[in-house]
């Protein structure tokens, strides 16, 4: 690993676990009502979007901090080899994509095949592992957003 690319990811995780460390104790307790009308309080996603966030951050700061446990010839993935404004401008398109196939079939018919696109699309060939966690992403949030809080999800003609 780069000295430069080291440097960057050490300030890059200072600043971000300040932030989380900031939005968890000041920020989302000042600003979020704690009123609890059904099911999870409100402060639940956002407290868990920054625990999240928080704990990648750490990770990326303690990586930076201990390089030695970094593979020192990192090996190239087949996602690494697409140009990342090609795969930047597909993702745009396949959000837009999924934004309109969501309102015509359903939220999960609609995830699960614009996950394995943009999958596929930007280098994963291993086709059990795009199916695997196509389904588990869709189910997570499925779970976590419809039956944990209770949001309503796009339903088109299927389902």
């Amino acid at each position: 690993m780069k000295l430069k690319s080291i440097a960057q990811d050490l300030w890059i995780g200072i600043g971000l676990v300040s932030v989380c460390l900031l939005a968890f104790f000041v920020i989302i307790p000042r600003e979020v009502e704690d009123e609890i009308q059904r099911g999870l309080p409100p402060t639940f996603f956002p407290n868990l979007s920054v625990i999240w966030i928080g704990a990648f951050s750490l990770i990326l700061l303690l990586k930076s901090l201990f390089p030695g446990t970094v593979d020192p010839q990192p090996r190239e993935s087949a996602a690494d080899t697409i140009s990342g404004r090609k795969g930047a401008i597909f993702t745009i398109f396949a959000s837009i994509f999924y934004l309109i196939l969501c309102s015509l079939v359903s939220f999960v018919i609609s995830t699960i095949v614009t996950l394995a696109i943009l999958m596929w699309t930007l280098g994963e060939r291993r086709w059990h592992f795009i199916v695997t966690a196509t389904l588990v992403t869709t189910l997570g949030i499925y779970i976590v957003f419809g039956w944990l809080m209770s949001v309503q999800l796009p339903e088109g003609i299927f389902f």
